[in-house]
Order: structure tokens, then C-alpha cells, then sequence
């Protein structure tokens, strides 16, 4: 299960963790849910940028996309559903979400302005 630990200048730290059925939740550290946010799956990577926004994405697994992305049209859908990168401000608030044309390959990087850099279908992609 991905973990990220939040902290914004002065103030107190927050966790961000997978919860049930796609949901991802911010709590502080006395364990009171400050949100939450639905992803089509569970986010396999949570960052944080420097302003406290958080960062999750999801990837479908290349072996699986290559097996069926061409050959049903409907679990392609599907599969397309599954890898995204999608930022959430610190109140809970969606900034942006990205569906990737294929799945993430790498890891994800964060710019000094909160910018998200990714590698899908051999391309760099600056989303944000």
C-alpha cells in the first residue's frame, strides 16, 4: 500500500494512504480524515509536491496492456482507465488528471513548480 507523508511550511504534517474501493484519503496524525479522492484504481505511487499537493498515479502492468490492449476493444477501455497521474491540492481540491496513452514506464518526477514529469508510450510528458 503507497504512503506519503505531507508537510507544508508551519504547519502540521499529514498522511496520505490508499483507502477501500479506489479511495485515497489525507488524515493528520491524530487519525481524522481531512479528504478524500476517487481514482478508477488504487494509486500505486503518492507524492508530494513542495507546495503540500499530492501526486498519485496508477499504470497498467505492460504485460497485461500488451496482451489485450488490441484485441478487446472493451477491456482496452478498460485498461486505458487504469493508467493516470492525478493532483490534488493540499485542501482536497482535483487540480488536474491526466489518462496516460499507454502505461507509465519510470518513475514520476516533480518540477520546482509542481509541473509532473512521466514517461508513457515512449514519450516524456510534462502534465500541471
Amino acid at each position: 500500500m503507497p504512503l506519503a507523508g505531507i508537510r507544508r511550511p508551519h504547519q502540521e504534517p499529514y498522511i496520505v494512504t490508499v483507502g477501500s474501493n479506489h479511495k485515497t484519503i489525507m488524515i493528520n496524525l491524530e487519525g481524522q480524515m481531512q479528504w478524500e479522492v476517487q481514482t478508477p484504481k488504487d494509486p500505486k505511487i503518492i507524492l508530494s509536491d513542495p507546495f503540500g499537493n499530492v501526486v498519485l498515479s496508477h499504470s497498467a502492468e505492460f504485460e497485461i496492456w500488451d496482451k489485450y490492449h488490441d484485441n478487446f476493444r472493451e477491456l482496452y477501455t478498460y485498461l486505458e482507465d487504469w493508467c493516470f497521474v492525478k493532483a490534488v491540492s493540499f485542501d482536497g481540491k482535483e487540480i488536474f488528471k491526466w489518462k496516460a496513452p499507454a502505461p507509465l514506464s519510470g518513475v514520476l518526477a516533480i518540477g520546482k513548480k509542481g509541473e509532473v514529469y512521466c514517461v508513457s508510450d515512449g514519450q516524456l510528458w510534462a502534465i500541471g
